[in-house]
């Protein structure tokens, strides 16, 4: 029976390989996968973010959190916790800004608050407003600062809130102030119900086509506390991790994945038998219908059991 199964995985290997040699490569509309480890020790990272708590001016802050409060709870969000979001959301830090302090915690990279000269109300339903009109209008916010030295950088997080279903306008005024192309920009967003929405979409349809997009990592306002092992977890996948306790690294520093491929490992006759593939194309689906191959061996044996 599992020679039969065995030759059964083949099969399907052989023709996935087939079917997919004959796809053109064209680039894709989602982003890329985030298994795909393209970013080295070498690499200059940017966290650029845009936050509602650094983008208004709070006079009153019990009004503000009372007003953020009731709109989470017009929207389904009830119980003790949603105090504690709704205080997040407007005040410094701030949701977004917290998630980009833990990715500036576990890569090392450069803090970059997107900041626009006409801060929002901060009053939460005015905000949200105003960020539905200039969504309607396609507005493009005047932002203040620059990164004078972006064409040194390799990778850029780009962290936003979900404001009606896509990203804040001012996210798109950074990315049409920049030169994006032969970059990789990693999307963050802290969103409620409407979750990441469109967003991403959007963003990577305003990027130049040479502009590789991982994939985002989204999180819900009332996990935000709770969330650094989530984005740790993610960071992970991306090639970052914590490093080992050793003579040559520190502990506490950053190590990075091998640049560019991918390791499958497998037994053949009680023998652990690991193969390393480069980033290609072919290696890509193998390593791709791999994986598939072992989650359904897994399944029919654990049925034959």
């Amino acid at each position: 029976m599992k020679r039969i199964i065995a030759l059964f995985i083949c099969c399907c290997l052989v023709l996935g390989l087939v079917a997919c040699s004959s796809k053109k490569n064209n680039r894709p509309t989602t982003t890329t996968p985030i298994g795909e480890k393209i970013i080295t020790s070498d690499s200059n990272i940017l966290i650029a973010y845009f936050s509602w708590a650094d983008n208004t001016v709070v006079t009153d802050e019990d009004a503000a959190v009372k007003s953020a409060l009731e709109h989470f709870q017009s929207v389904g969000d009830h119980g003790e916790y949603v105090d504690v979001i709704s205080s997040a959301s407007v005040v410094k830090p701030g949701n977004v800004s917290q998630i980009a302090t833990w990715i500036q915690e576990r890569t090392g990279g450069d803090m970059f608050p997107i900041i626009i000269t006409e801060p929002y109300p901060s009053d939460y339903d005015e905000c949200l407003d105003r960020a539905a009109d200039e969504k309607a209008e396609n507005v493009r916010p005047q932002l203040v600062g620059r990164v004078e030295n972006i064409e040194n950088y390799d990778v850029i997080f780009l962290g936003f809130p979900n404001w009606w279903y896509t990203a804040p306008m001012a996210i798109f005024s950074f990315i049409e102030e920049y030169d994006l192309s032969e970059k990789t920009v990693i999307p963050f967003c802290a969103h409620g119900t409407g979750g990441i929405a469109g967003s991403v979409k959007d963003i990577t349809a305003s990027l130049p086509e040479t502009t590789i997009v991982l994939d985002p990592i989204g999180v819900y306002r009332t996990d935000i506390n709770s969330a650094q092992p989530t984005i740790n977890e993610w960071l992970n996948t991306l090639g970052f991790t914590e490093a080992e306790s050793s003579s040559e690294m520190g502990s506490g520093e950053t190590k990075f994945l091998e640049s560019g491929t991918k390791t499958m490992r497998m037994t053949v006759n009680d023998q652990e038998v690991k193969v390393t593939l480069k980033d290609t194309p072919l290696a890509n689906t193998l390593y791709n219908l791999f994986c598939f191959s072992t989650m359904l061996t897994n399944a029919l044996m654990q049925g034959l059991r």
